[in-house]
């Protein structure tokens, strides 16, 4: 766990089950402070994850190797 004051830009964490890579009211709090957040659900793979920027809103985003 990250304390919330600290200067990190993004959030990553997970919902166990499918097609609910979508925040929760509680999700909502945690984005505020944070530019990027990211949720993945399962399976867990890039396909299943969504971003969205500090008010919940979706935003897109790419993976660069």
């Amino acid at each position: 766990f990250i304390p919330a004051n600290s200067k990190e830009l993004a959030t990553f964490h997970y919902h166990p089950s499918p097609n609910s890579a979508y925040p929760s009211r509680q999700d909502l709090r945690l984005f505020a402070n944070n530019a990027f957040n990211f949720i993945a659900c399962f399976p867990y793979q890039i396909a299943d994850t969504n971003a969205f920027n500090s008010k919940g809103k979706p935003i897109p985003f790419e993976i660069v190797e």
